[in-house]
């Protein structure tokens, strides 16, 4: 026997959370397992190929915070039109009792599941009323009087509202990787960076120059400020996408590092400069935005 929780659960912000408190809390008073069912791809994504929907956060990301609130077994569905063709009553039939015996499940207030989204809460409280399933309904979570979700999030990102979007997160949104060599053009004024690619799928904020903190190697957060774009400076045609991050008290080569850049606050928007001493003058007063946000 289980308690499951169901959702994609992208960026796992409040309204997740809360949803993932209440399986836990219900888990931990009747011993069973808590178990996370989510989907890889997102359902959308593979239901309309064609269709972008820039995730708040990587799939290796959800899971990894999905455990953090107290999971104890994550199942990505590896979700496909065969499945997104199952009735609610052969979802529910095959899913959760036949494969995941849930004894308990808990569910957000927008919650549908089966073919086309045809499996309402309603439905879903008549399911499990016939099969002596006790079912808990988390209603939304509202922060500073505005509705936690995924939708509102990104349009916070997209409009450079860092604080608002990590407000509704409940953590800081962030870029994953590994430090990759660049061009070494930073280091030649001054400012060294780490460079990351943005990771598949992944909302790309608004190139320009944000306040960040960035965790080497699971150690302790530094301050640091980062440019997201394509450097227009120095590139002419096409150039990739880099998050460039440069640590304000810390020089070192960090090609190799395993790094997790936090996102605080938005300082400019990316542009072109008339050579590299303006850029330079400019990453000046850059750090000295990011030390006032971050350091007071």
């Amino acid at each position: 026997m289980s308690v499951v929780t169901i959702g994609n659960f992208d960026g796992v912000h409040l309204g997740h959370k809360t949803i993932l408190a209440t399986a836990l809390t219900k888990a931990q008073r009747t011993g069973l397992k808590m178990i996370v069912f989510t989907f890889r791809p997102h359902p959308q994504l593979a239901l309309h190929p064609g269709k972008h929907i820039p995730l708040l956060s990587s799939y290796d990301e959800k899971v990894r915070l999905l455990y953090k609130k107290g999971a104890q077994q994550v199942i990505e569905e590896p979700f496909s039109r065969e499945f997104s063709t199952l009735t609610p009553e052969e979802f529910f039939n095959k899913t959760l009792m036949e494969r995941l015996h849930a004894s308990h499940i808990v569910v957000g207030h927008d919650f549908a599941f089966g073919k086309e989204r045809t499996g309402h809460l309603d439905v879903l409280a008549k399911l499990c009323e016939k099969n002596g399933v006790s079912l808990e309904i988390v209603p939304p979570f509202q922060r500073d009087g505005e509705t936690v979700s995924s939708t509102a999030i990104r349009k916070h990102l997209q409009a450079r509202e860092i604080r608002a979007a990590n407000r509704l997160l409940g953590h800081e949104f962030r870029y994953h990787g590994i430090v990759m060599k660049g061009a070494g053009r930073g280091r030649t004024i001054g400012f060294p960076t780490a460079n990351l690619r943005p990771e598949d799928g992944k909302l790309i904020l608004p190139y320009g120059v944000y306040a960040t903190r960035t965790q080497l190697n699971e150690g302790a957060d530094l301050p640091s400020v980062t440019n997201i774009g394509i450097r227009p400076t120095f590139e002419s045609h096409e150039p990739e996408i880099l998050i460039e991050t440069h640590l304000l008290d810390l020089s070192k080569d960090l090609y190799g590092s395993d790094v997790d850049v936090k996102f605080f606050d938005f300082i400019r928007p990316e542009q072109k400069f008339e050579g590299p001493q303006a850029l330079k003058n400019q990453i000046e007063q850059d750090l000295q935005a990011a030390r006032l946000i971050l350091l007071g």
